[in-house]
């Protein structure tokens, strides 16, 4: 499992711009940050069908408990499988299953993923 930052809100990791969807400033730095950790940890590009495994740690609060306020696990599946394009596989139409859950709070939060080839049955 690779630890990388707290995702960026799906609406803040794109901006429309004339009639197109790009990648927003925000959403490049994010996705620099999480190709600079998987590299860093070894992720190589696979091919063929992969399976993505994604665990969201909400952030923690000065007391310890919980954050009230955190993503919803759907909006954060798709700033994880569009972040990880050309890193952890050529494209994320390699993905035939994703499994995802949330899971311990962290201070500053973050997303743990694992990018595992897919077994033919």
């Amino acid at each position: 499992m690779i630890l990388l930052p707290y995702p960026v809100a799906n609406n803040r990791y794109y901006r429309h711009f004339r009639g197109m969807t790009i990648l927003s400033k925000e959403g490049a730095a994010y996705k620099k940050e999480a190709a600079w950790k998987c590299k860093a940890a070894g992720m190589k590009i696979l091919y063929g069908d992969v399976e993505l495994y994604v665990i969201l740690h909400p952030r923690m609060n000065k007391n310890g408990s919980c954050s009230k306020v955190r993503l919803d696990l759907d909006g954060c599946l798709k700033v994880a499988c569009d972040s990880l394009n050309g890193i952890g596989y050529e494209d994320d139409k390699q993905i035939t299953r994703i499994v995802a859950e949330v899971g311990e709070q962290m201070i500053d939060g973050g997303l743990s993923i694992q990018v595992r080839n897919l077994e033919k049955m």
